[in-house]
């Protein structure tokens, strides 16, 4: 990956990578703005980003290298593991651009959904062996390098006939290297070759430079129009005339429709409409005809009318400085949507928020936003309703639906219900899942929800009107703040030399005591510098073989003697390398439990119920957390918009609402609160099999804490998601963090003290 030095080195569709926030493509540049979508999402709703922050945080992935393909072409990478193994490996390496471990490797795989796990441990047992044979990269047993520097070095000595065919033998990391080395004649002169050839691979990278040659001959536009929709997309963002005149005929026709439909995908949203401007222009100018005209009209996003409205409002964003629409396009559009004929109806308006679901995770701010401001002004009218039948524009903006009887607060909480309904993507017919339910599981449903956005979620979605925001115009003003967070939280740089101050406290909870029970949980905490381990685990009573506070002290045991073990290479860990050891470490404890489990049981669990412990670990590396849960113990981040339930509790009732939400229901026969998730876990065939944890990371800010607890704060201490964040803030407030964590275990006592509690505190000292 490549530093970026000016926002001139940016194309659109350039994929970009944040360390913290993750990848983006670029979607438009403007007036030394650029607009990315981040990646996964669906939609056309962007963020906006300065130049200069652009430079300072983002990294260019490489065309065509392996993180460039898994955010446009995850297909591809799976393809390359099955059929060329080796070359997948050898464009990671590329563009990591330093030696890997297998851990490294595999977690860059999992993570970017390559492979799943299970294929790659089979994947990997057929590629191990044959590593050491490979001529692209370096293995010493240990440590995967890549060799592109070397192929890099080779190309120097080629003479001038060699030049292209060894530039196009260089992987796409090492081309794009030695691209952005040689000056306009030798680019010009690799043209010549890759067109020759034809490459349209090394094509499509020289057609990034604005001064290429154009294409004198047709070849290019020959290969466009022979299904490469990439090609044919670049020719058309660089106003190539030959491609504007041959697809605009296309548009004419039937057969070439689809073709022409894929190639508008391939176009970033920000220039869609100047493309299918050009075209029209050249429709209407005898190049395929009204027929034409009609299908590229029906391809504007959002038709005729949005067209004029982003025309009026400025945010049409011409092609090459030129015009963003001719008077004659403009004529036609007008006219169209001043009809109303059925023969030439008018395109459709802005999508129904329904039509949005599933909504990308990353949508939930700016759309939750955009709608409590749309509110805020009914409300101010003296009016309400208006979340049904509500629609978004392109430019992200909300119109409301009809106004209706009603109440603000019923406003407010429906503001974040449909937002939460729409991010899920589907929920049980027939059946109402309460607030405070999809609180509890939005973690599992929905992929990291903003911290922010969950803060002021369970305020609006509260069944107390004391904790709900007054009316709409109180939700926006506490949106804005928790997008300006999110926003600094995304883009802040890191503090890796901060240390934590840590406290707990633990109890066997009131009523347990007069039953003279123990104490099931278990908690351990160590720092090291600015490295931090933190665990709250809570055994499982139901158990005949062992018991649940032995389950919780094996996995405090198990983890923390790794930590010792690791916690100087962890240090200097890559964030992958510290995600396996996460889970690493809890497949360890699991394994530790369920063979104490077996020896206790005399190796026969036919007639008695395993030992278990839930869990949730931290680490802390400076201001970066790492968080990894299983069952239902709690993580929380407290920070400037409130506490934020970080976790989602694993149970039979979470995993009812997944079933729905996949598509695949399968029937709640009781309330489903038994744990799926937890340490001492065996498959269905009698062996130890670790189940898949729930993983955070994020960034924390000046002035925010992470409280870890088990459940038995969360079921004592109030029954109501929006009261336990009030606790949990008021807690924090307090300057001894020990102080802090007795007045949330008394909490738990005073509301009953039915099971242990144990509430741990964490935040950053001051510089």
């Amino acid at each position: 990956m490549f530093s970026i030095s000016s926002p001139e080195q940016l194309r659109p569709g350039d994929v970009l990578h944040h360390p913290s926030a993750g990848f983006a493509r670029v979607h438009r540049i403007d007036d030394g703005n650029i607009s990315v979508a981040w990646q996964p999402r669906a939609g056309s709703d962007q963020r906006i980003t300065r130049a200069r922050d652009i430079q300072s945080g983002f990294r260019l992935c490489a065309p065509g290298g392996f993180m460039y393909l898994s955010v446009v072409d995850r297909p591809r990478l799976t393809a390359l593991a099955e059929e060329r193994s080796d070359y997948l490996i050898s464009l990671l390496l590329d563009d990591l651009a330093a030696p890997q471990s297998p851990i490294d490797i595999r977690e860059w795989i999992l993570s970017r959904n390559v492979l799943s796990p299970r294929a790659f441990q089979d994947w990997w047992k057929e590629v191990e062996p044959i590593l050491g044979s490979q001529h692209a990269f370096r293995w010493d047993g240990k440590r995967l390098t890549s060799k592109q520097e070397e192929q890099l070095q080779s190309i120097t000595t080629q003479n001038q006939a060699q030049l292209s065919q060894a530039f196009q033998r260089l992987r796409p990391v090492a081309r794009f290297r030695f691209f952005n080395r040689v000056d306009k004649a030798v680019r010009n002169q690799l043209m010549a070759g890759a067109i020759q050839s034809p490459d349209r691979e090394a094509i499509l990278l020289l057609l990034r430079d604005p001064e290429i040659t154009d294409d004198a001959d047709g070849s290019v536009l020959a290969l466009a129009m022979d299904d490469d929709a990439d090609l044919a997309a670049t020719l058309l963002l660089r106003r190539h005339e030959g491609a504007e005149m041959a697809f605009a005929r296309f548009a004419a026709s039937r057969e070439h429709r689809p073709y022409l439909k894929q190639i508008f995908k391939q176009i970033p949203g920000g220039y869609q409409a100047s493309v299918v401007l050009s075209l029209m222009d050249h429709a209407l100018s005898g190049e395929g005809g009204e027929l034409a005209v009609l299908f590229l009209a029906e391809a504007l996003p959002g038709g005729p009318p949005q067209t004029l409205k982003a025309l009026e409002l400025g945010t049409l964003h011409a092609l090459n400085d030129g015009p963003p629409i001719s008077p004659q396009v403009l004529a036609w559009l007008e006219h169209r949507s001043a009809e109303s004929t059925m023969d030439q109806p008018i395109p459709a308006k802005a999508p129904l928020l329904d039509h949005l679901s599933p909504l990308p995770p990353e949508d939930l701010l700016p759309l939750s936003t955009e709608l409590a401001r749309a509110l805020a002004q009914r409300h101010c009218n003296g009016d309400t309703g208006g979340v049904v039948g509500a629609r978004r524009h392109e430019d992200g903006s909300v119109e409301l639906g009809p106004a209706e009887e009603g109440s603000r607060s019923n406003d407010v909480r429906m503001t974040f219900r449909r937002i939460a309904e729409l991010a899920i993507g589907r929920l049980p017919k027939d059946t109402e899942v309460a607030d405070k339910e999809l609180l509890a599981f939005l973690s599992t449903l929905v992929e990291s929800p903003n911290p922010e956005w969950m803060a002021v979620a369970t305020r609006a979605m509260s069944e107390e009107l004391q904790y709900q925001p007054q009316d709409c115009l109180d939700l926006w003003e506490q949106l804005e703040q928790a997008s300006a967070t999110a926003k600094v939280r995304r883009l802040a740089p890191q503090r890796p030399h901060l240390k934590l101050e840590v406290a707990h406290d633990t109890h066997i909870g009131l009523l347990k005591s007069r039953m003279g029970q123990t104490n099931q949980d278990a908690v351990f905490w160590q720092t090291e510098g600015p490295m931090s381990l933190l665990i709250v685990a809570d055994g499982i009573s139901v158990s005949t073989a062992g018991s649940g506070n032995l389950a919780s002290a094996i996995l405090v045991q198990v983890i923390a003697s790794r930590w010792e073990t690791e916690v100087e290479r962890l240090a200097e860990a890559s964030e992958p390398e510290i995600h396996s050891f996460l889970d690493q470490a809890l497949a360890e404890a699991n394994q530790a439990i369920c063979e104490s489990s077996l020896r206790m049981a005399g190796g026969d669990l036919t007639r008695h119920i395993p030992m278990g412990t839930t869990a949730v670990v931290a680490i802390v590396r400076g201001d970066r957390a790492h968080i990894v849960s299983l069952g239902d113990s709690r993580a929380y981040l407290v920070g400037a918009t409130g506490a934020a339930l970080l976790t989602a509790d694993q149970n039979l009732r979470g995993e009812w609402l997944r079933s729905w939400q996949n598509n695949q229901p399968f029937d709640l026969l009781n309330e489903g609160y038994a744990l799926v998730g937890y340490a001492g876990h065996f498959d269905e065939e009698g062996q130890p099999s670790p189940v898949p944890a729930l993983h955070r990371k994020l960034t924390m800010l000046p002035g925010e804490s992470l409280v870890l607890c088990s459940d038995g704060l969360t079921d004592y201490a109030t029954s109501s998601p929006a009261e336990m964040a009030r606790l949990i803030e008021a807690a924090v407030l307090e300057s001894d963090l020990g102080v802090a964590c007795r007045s949330l275990v008394e909490k738990a006592n005073a509301g009953g003290g039915g099971d242990n509690v144990t509430v741990l505190i964490a935040r950053p000292l001051p510089y």
